[in-house]
């Protein structure tokens, strides 16, 4: 190494040269022949105190500007300001690559490593691949209410106050979806925070710590009433088809295939026409809860309701070639108001998923085994002996399980004189009367 002076650099044309006089300073030359200023030093073990070095044996790689729009003695003072930093211990890039680091990861960049990781089964504590069902409802919860709220933001700099504001607005309108969503938050920060997200985010503070104590208590509605118990009595299920036998068609026939099908809401609004076949309603492991195939046999009534003329059994009135994903639950409301009035006083307040209870409540009734009753719910069996060895096709039992509870319901809609507005024929009201005798 020489001292390096205007003369010497100016001579200067292929390779390296070090600065003497500053340590780690180099001016090197591109294949271009460019001239560049360079800086490489390894952070000592200790530093200028004798203590541990925070960043012992990293080497900072720095690049200066070129030679000579930057000269020697502006070099040297750009390297010396490095230098302070290493001598005491420091890499001083260190922090201009955390600032970057804060700047690019966004709520949404580390909601993309996430559900990478919840792919793999790493996301949450049980440390298990989620059902399909389970990722898309992630995503879901993601889309609706957390990335319109916080996705742009740096998830360095999401406060419990963003959360909270967040889970209280959803609270207002949907308390069960607002649960939902704290658990979900939850689980996304708690991962930031974990080891699996160490190397990409390392987030050190967790905002959703305390978001339980916002959570609603799920066993109690909003009425006051215990929730999981509620069902329909064939009064109640009368009054319900009054009701309902003014709205829309859309919304007679998905309501009337919940409590034909004890489907859930988003099972029907989504379901398409594709999946029925020779009568029978072909819904796939990945769309179902329990991740496994259940096929429902429909009954002259629910294949005569099923047909929706489009991709969807229940198309969008403004859009055919969408299902109708919503205002159900305002349909609902309307629907209560209406029994309301007609008993000439209160009805208990009821959910869609309510209607789902009842079919199964109504199945002893009908003469309907415990098996087949949780076959037509789509509820997984208890693993065990008797699961593996008893490998029967449940389809006839389902067939005749559900014509009896549909010739129930069309007894129902027939003695209430609403037989047309639901699309019972004649035919099929009498193919339903025989099938109940």
């Amino acid at each position: 190494m020489s001292k390096l002076t205007a003369n010497i650099l100016a001579a200067h044309s292929v390779g390296s040269l070090s600065d003497t006089q500053t340590p780690g300073l180099t001016l090197d030359v591109t294949p271009g022949g460019k001239k560049l200023w360079r800086f490489k030093r390894r952070v000592p073990a200790r530093d200028l105190d004798g203590q541990p070095s925070r960043d012992a044996g990293v080497i900072v790689k720095q690049s200066g500007g070129t030679y000579p729009a930057t000269n020697l003695q502006a070099a040297r003072r750009w390297a010396g300001t490095i230098n302070a930093e290493v001598e005491a211990g420091r890499d001083p890039g260190k922090a201009r690559r955390e600032a970057k680091r804060i700047e690019i990861m966004t709520v949404m960049a580390a909601h993309r490593l996430y559900m990478v990781a919840v792919g793999k089964g790493t996301a949450s504590r049980e440390r298990r691949v989620p059902k399909p069902r389970t990722v898309k409802d992630k995503l879901a919860i993601f889309t609706r209410d957390i990335e319109p709220r916080i996705g742009a933001k740096s998830v360095y700099e999401v406060k419990e106050s963003h959360l909270v504001a967040m889970v209280k607005a959803k609270a207002m309108v949907a308390p069960v979806r607002a649960n939902r969503l704290i658990a979900e938050l939850k689980v996304f920060f708690n991962w930031c925070c974990s080891l699996d997200a160490s190397d990409s985010i390392a987030l050190e503070v967790n905002p959703a710590t305390r978001l339980h104590q916002l959570a609603t208590d799920e066993t109690v509605d909003a009425h006051g009433n215990r929730k999981n118990t509620r069902t329909l009595s064939d009064a109640e299920i009368g009054l319900f088809f009054q009701a309902l036998a003014v709205e829309r068609e859309t919304y007679r026939r998905g309501f009337t295939l919940m409590l034909l099908t004890a489907c859930r809401i988003q099972e029907i609004a989504q379901a398409k026409a594709s999946a029925i076949r020779d009568g029978v309603w072909y819904r796939e492991a990945s769309d179902v809860k329990n991740g496994e195939d259940h096929a429902i046999p429909l009954g002259a009534w629910g294949r005569a309701l099923a047909v929706g003329g489009s991709e969807w059994v229940l198309p969008c009135e403004n859009d055919p070639k969408k299902p109708q994903r919503y205002v159900w639950y305002k349909v609902r409301d309307r629907l209560i108001k209406r029994m309301t009035e007609a008993n000439g006083g209160p009805v208990g307040h009821w959910k869609p998923h309510d209607l789902r209870r009842t079919v199964r409540s109504n199945t002893r009734r009908f003469g309907i085994d415990h098996l087949t009753a949780e076959a037509m719910l789509a509820h997984k069996l208890p693993a065990g002996v008797e699961r593996i060895y008893d490998r029967h096709d449940p389809i006839d039992d389902l067939r005749r399980a559900y014509g009896a509870w549909e010739a129930h319901l069309a007894a129902i809609v027939r003695k209430a004189g609403l037989a047309e507005v639901f699309g019972l024929s004649a035919a099929q009201a009498e193919e339903m009367g025989a099938k109940a005798a």
